[in-house]
């Protein structure tokens, strides 16, 4: 009688942990993994706003430059 409860116990663990505690690990490391990806998608999506931010930038300053600098001084010749 002894013997069949204590092959009733480690039947019992063994499913414990190969059937919740192995398949939870394997979950959480997914999610480690998930979360590190969608962090790079951020500080790649981060990279490309910085780079359009200036670009538009210089792109404002190139204009205001071309404005300043097509006037010229008209004097009138008769």
């Amino acid at each position: 009688m002894k013997i069949i409860l204590w092959g009733l116990l480690i039947y019992f663990l063994y499913n414990l942990v190969f059937k919740i505690v192995v398949p939870a690990t394997k979950v959480a490391s997914q999610m480690k993994d998930k979360v590190r990806e969608m962090q790079a998608q951020q500080e790649e999506a981060r990279k490309q706003f910085e780079q359009q931010q200036q670009y538009q930038q210089q792109a404002q300053k190139a204009a205001e430059a071309k404005k300043s600098d097509d006037y010229i001084d008209f004097e009138e010749v008769r």
